[in-house]
Parts: C-alpha cells; structure tokens; sequence
C-alpha cells in the first residue's frame, strides 16, 4: 500500500536535484521547489527508457521578452550548441513551465538520440507548411505532453 506524503516540497527535496538543473539551486514558483520538480521529471523520463546524455542544462528564466506581446512570448528552447534548455516562467502557471520542460527534453531526444536536424522547428511553424517543421514539433507535443501526463499520475497517488 502506498502511503502518502504530508508535503510535497518535502516529498520533492527527498531527490537530489541535479546539478545542470538551476545550476544545483532552488527555484521556487508558487511556493514549489521546480529545480526538484524538474529533477524529478528527468529522472522519471530515464526512467522510462529516454537517455540525456550529455545530460541537457536547465535553466528558469524570469523574463528576457518584455518587448514582447505575453501572448507571443517563447516558453523556452532548447539550444542544441550549448545542450541548454531554457524555460522561461514568468507570467505562467508551475504546471505549464514544467510541461514546456518535458516538450523540450524531447527536442534534445530527438537530437542527441534520433539524430534529428532541429533547425526547421527553430524557424518556426509559419504558414508555409514546413512538413519537417510539424513532424519535429508534433512529435515534442505528443511525446512531451504522454510523458508529462505519466509522471504527473506517477506522483499523484503519493501526497495529498
């Protein structure tokens, strides 16, 4: 029988959060460690048979797009020269950072593993019907957000 855990920032400290995550340190949005919350969902993933190696860097970034319309702003990017993944929170729910963080830990699956050329995704989806483009970015959205709803029904059952 599983038993539950009375907080689940506490529950979340218990891993160790991983070093290219927040460089090591806390990052708190609405009151929850995310780096533990991001370590964890890494974790989960290898754990389902994905591998990061070298494993991705991780940063939160509070906002580098003020010039931007809040509707057009970027949720973050994975970078495939420096192996970074950038997820930028400011404005956004806990939940939506970290299901952006799944969607771009599948952009570095599908360069370090399947050995995809990311460079139509990063030019956007314009209107010109990039079918390279859709493929890399439909399978991030589908396999980013399976795997974000999987560690979310993992952890679920164990706080209250």
């Amino acid at each position: 029988r599983m038993s539950k855990v009375k907080d689940f920032n506490s529950y979340l400290r218990d891993s160790e959060i991983l070093p290219g995550i927040n460089n090591g340190q806390e990052f708190e949005i609405d009151g929850v460690d995310a780096s533990s919350l991001a370590s964890s969902l890494v974790g989960f993933m290898i754990d389902q048979g994905m591998s990061f190696d070298p494993m991705p860097t991780i940063e939160f970034v509070e906002d580098e797009q003020k010039e931007e319309h809040p509707f057009f702003r970027r949720t973050g990017y994975y970078n495939l020269l420096d192996n970074g993944i950038r997820i930028f929170v400011s404005g956004r729910a806990l939940k939506d950072i970290i299901r952006s963080l799944a969607h771009e830990l599948i952009h570095v699956d599908q360069h370090l593993n399947l050995g995809w050329d990311l460079t139509p995704a990063a030019k956007g989806l314009g209107e010109d019907g990039d079918e390279a483009g859709d493929k890399i970015e439909g399978d991030a959205y589908k396999r980013g957000n399976l795997m974000f709803r999987k560690f979310e029904d993992h952890h679920r059952p164990k706080w209250k």
